[in-house]
């Protein structure tokens, strides 16, 4: 029997699934992600992995490359896992994509109204007791219609923000490595920018493209100096893809309006000068945190599993010249 460790949350159904194939080992990964060391001796010598936000390293492929087959990333990003070290192992990756779109889309679009219409800071402040009457220039926000907001990653996650984003008349341009056909860019009405003429056009930057070796700090000092004053910059990617000591340093230096952070550098630490801000919103990597988006992911990565092991073939796969 097959040897299979879960570092995840599992919905009983899926548990119960699992158990009947595979001998299953698993963490919860909602009470502690496991740090490294610990994962690599919780982990060491099965055959599939279902990892959930953890780091899945060189040194243990590299320790586990004779036993290790599959690992099933709970996600669509799999900064986590070292890609490089599973190709040269012929270990076969999969993650999520599809089933977080709508939610991430949604909470990206809620970001957004939130930090322009200052949502947080309204309600702290009648929940403190500060509403006492309504004099008229009372926590004055910024307007949507008419603005620009530009969209850096046009995948299936920008699309679906582009889609909320032009029923609030917003106009949206994209930055991709890979312009879009004109038939597409048509349909979501998007128009492609360069990362420059984006970044100083835009009223609303928002960031959903995954890291890489191209994206790591590709929103710095430099970036952030290019963004109009009033803007306001939205990162429910990933973390590294925006220097946070640089966004510190421009809202403080007034560079840029406010921003709003789903995803951290170094999670879940983050530069503390930023809770202190009233014009930044911090929110705990929730962008997929829906009733139905959490347990589709974990049913998703665990199917993946499965079908490895049926001798079928693997769906959303990452290296997929091993399919």
């Amino acid at each position: 029997m097959q040897r299979i460790y879960a570092h995840s949350w599992l919905p009983k159904d899926i548990e119960i699934e699992l158990k009947k194939r595979f001998h299953l080992k698993s963490h919860d990964a909602n009470k502690q992600i496991l740090s490294e060391k610990l994962f690599c001796i919780e982990a060491k010598g099965v055959n599939g992995i279902i990892a959930q936000g953890n780091q899945v390293s060189d040194d243990f492929i590299s320790q586990n490359k004779g036993s290790l087959k599959i690992i099933a990333n709970v996600g669509v990003g799999y900064d986590n896992i070292d890609i490089k070290s599973a190709n040269k192992h012929s270990i076969l990756v999969t993650n999520t994509p599809g089933v977080v779109d709508m939610a991430v889309a949604d909470m990206a679009m809620g970001l957004i109204l939130s930090i322009a219409r200052r949502i947080p800071e309204g309600d702290v402040f009648t929940k403190r007791g500060g509403y006492q009457g309504n004099p008229f220039p009372l926590l004055w926000g910024a307007d949507l219609a008419g603005e620009k907001i530009g969209i850096i990653g046009m995948g299936r996650i920008g699309k679906e923000l582009a889609r909320r984003a032009k029923a609030f008349n917003l106009n949206i341009v994209y930055f991709n490595r890979k312009k879009l056909n004109s038939e597409e860019e048509n349909k979501y009405c998007i128009t492609w920018n360069n990362l420059n003429e984006l970044l100083k056009s835009s009223k609303f930057v928002v960031i959903l493209c995954p890291l890489n070796e191209d994206s790591f700090n590709l929103i710095s000092s430099n970036e952030l100096e290019m963004m109009r004053n009033d803007s306001f910059i939205i990162n429910i990617a990933r973390g590294k893809i925006l220097n946070e000591k640089a966004l510190v340093d421009a809202l403080i230096s007034k560079k840029i309006a406010g921003a709003a952070l789903d995803v951290f550098e170094n999670e879940p630490y983050f530069d503390k000068r930023l809770a202190k801000m009233t014009n930044v919103i911090l929110t705990p990597h929730a962008g997929s945190a829906t009733l139905s988006t959490r347990p589709s992911m974990i049913r998703l990565a665990a199917s993946n599993i499965l079908a490895y092991f049926s001798g079928g073939k693997v769906p959303n796969l990452i290296n997929k010249d091993f399919n």
